[in-house]
Order: C-alpha cells, then sequence, then structure tokens
C-alpha cells in the first residue's frame, strides 16, 4: 500500500512539473509566474546562440517570457504569459500592453514592418524576426 501510494505522489508531481513550469528566475531578480493565458512568438535572431536566453518584460518591468535558444539563430515558441485577474499578484501583460525582448539582457528592436510589440491574447501566434546587434 506504501509503496502505491508513494507510486501516484511520484506521478502526480511529474505531471505538475510538465502541466505548470515551476517559476523560474531570469534576467537578475525578476520571476517568471507562468499562468493559463498565453501568446506564442517565435522566429530568428541571427545573432543568438545555443543557450543564449530570450525574455519579454511589459513596459511595467514584469517578466512574462523567457526562452533559452536549442537551435543557433532561432527561438520559439516563447509563451509570453497574460495576466491572470484572478490573482492579486501582476504576472503576466495586459491586453495591448507593449512588450520588450532582449537577448542576454541586451534588448532587441523588432522589425520596422511590425513597429510596437503588444500582447494581443491568449492563444494568438505571431512570428518576429529580429536582427540582432
Amino acid at each position: 500500500m506504501f509503496q502505491r501510494t508513494v507510486g501516484v505522489c511520484i506521478v502526480l508531481a511529474l505531471f505538475c512539473l510538465v502541466a505548470y513550469p515551476s517559476v523560474v528566475t531570469g534576467n537578475g531578480s525578476r520571476v517568471l509566474r507562468p499562468t493559463p493565458l498565453s501568446m506564442d512568438f517565435y522566429g530568428s535572431i541571427n545573432v543568438a546562440r545555443s543557450g543564449d536566453e530570450v525574455t519579454v518584460l511589459t513596459d511595467k518591468g514584469v517578466l512574462c517570457g523567457l526562452f533559452v535558444v536549442e537551435t543557433p539563430g532561432q527561438y520559439g515558441f516563447l509563451h509570453v504569459y497574460g495576466d491572470d485577474r484572478a490573482t492579486e499578484v501582476r504576472e503576466g501583460a495586459e491586453l495591448n500592453e507593449p512588450l520588450f525582448f532582449y537577448l542576454n539582457g541586451v534588448l532587441l528592436s523588432p522589425p520596422s514592418s511590425i513597429g510596437k510589440l503588444v500582447w494581443l491574447g491568449d492563444g494568438r501566434r505571431l512570428r518576429v524576426d529580429f536582427l540582432g546587434r
């Protein structure tokens, strides 16, 4: 009985780790807090190398996205989380809030054809190709 209970607990713990990623630190002291709401970004960053970190912050400084580059020159799907209004903590972007993308702490400029990047809502996907430094 004890072994079965332990086994069930392990399976549930693993499910929680996969379904709800733990809090991840990024970009210094900021903390990424995943929510049920996310918008996905993907594309290229010509200077990105394997292991580089792409972070996304709102205009209020909330860390709402974090991606570690696996394939040089490419990123995504980068989940950018929206604010969960059911909580008191501000953990993500609000609708139409400006987003700022960084590669290893250096601000990336979106292509002029796109202009300002904003959070468009849950379930949206957007390809954005950045030219680095």
